[in-house]
């Protein structure tokens, strides 16, 4: 009797030493923990890192306000469609840091979407140390793309969710997902969806994303900007156009039929 009760005894210990050092250990290491994430800051000379479930977010360079390089990179491609302008309208899946408005370089009105209440308060108090530059709304991404009031709403949309480096919900990876995210874009929006994979699809998870992608964005209607094209892997930042939707060919040209001298002057002057 005394031993089982020496034993339990033991076995409490351990919980209760378990519970606190874990509550110890993210009070002084995690900025804040919810019940999606645990967050954390680090500071650098160069820089602030927004960093989730032990995985870096969002990055803040202290010199320009600069963002990782694929957010720099989505911010040139916005530019180049002419979609950084007042009356434009984008909307990001996936808050991380909130980096793609941390400067001045975003004119659009930018609504940010995560499934974390909390995210933007934290990222405010811990990592901008300012306001957050646009709206916000905690919700689920699917619940809010099944809302028929944002039907035709976005110039853009850019899908950059992800609950530590290597991980994207499996909600936001299919087809159905796409499809939502395809009808809540204006007629002339454009997609971009960056994801962590193999720029060379060497594995199942970059080859099936790629597909799943495209089964709703044909690749003609598509192009793929990788950070990097090393045999690991990178941000590959997929950009799909609504519109060129309605222009799919499945002509090609060939030995005995080869008409790209005509198209090629078609297609830039306007002539038909």
């Amino acid at each position: 009797s005394n031993r089982k009760v020496e034993d339990v005894s033991k076995v409490l210990l351990v919980l209760i030493s378990s519970y606190f050092i874990n509550i110890a250990f993210e009070q002084s290491w995690f900025s804040q923990t919810t019940a999606y994430a645990n967050y954390h800051v680090v500071d650098s000379e160069t820089k602030l890192e927004f960093v989730s479930n032990n995985s870096g977010s969002s990055m803040i360079s202290k010199e320009k306000q600069e963002g990782h390089p694929y957010i720099e990179n989505i911010k040139k491609f916005i530019s180049a469609f002419d979609k950084n302008n007042p009356e434009n309208s984008i909307l990001v899946i996936g808050s991380g840091g909130f980096s793609l408005t941390a400067n001045d370089d975003i004119k659009a009105k930018v609504h940010y979407v995560d499934i974390d209440s909390q995210i933007k308060e934290i990222a405010e108090t811990h990592f901008l140390k300012s306001p957050v530059k646009g709206e916000f709304t905690g919700i689920d991404a699917r619940a809010f793309l099944r809302d028929v009031n944002n039907k035709g709403r976005y110039d853009i949309v850019i899908v950059d969710a992800y609950t530590n480096r290597s991980s994207i919900p499996w909600s936001l990876t299919t087809k159905e997902f796409y499809s939502q995210v395809a009808a809540i874009l204006k007629n002339d929006g454009l997609m971009l969806s960056n994801v962590i994979s193999d720029p060379f699809m060497a594995d199942s998870f970059s080859r099936r994303i790629d597909n799943t992608i495209h089964s709703v964005f044909s690749e003609s209607s598509c192009f793929k900007n990788a950070i990097s094209f090393s045999r690991t892997t990178s941000n590959v930042v997929y950009i799909c156009s609504k519109t060129i939707q309605k222009h799919k060919s499945d002509l090609v040209y060939s030995d005995v039929n080869n008409r790209s001298t005509v198209d090629f002057f078609v297609d830039r002057t306007g002539l038909h």
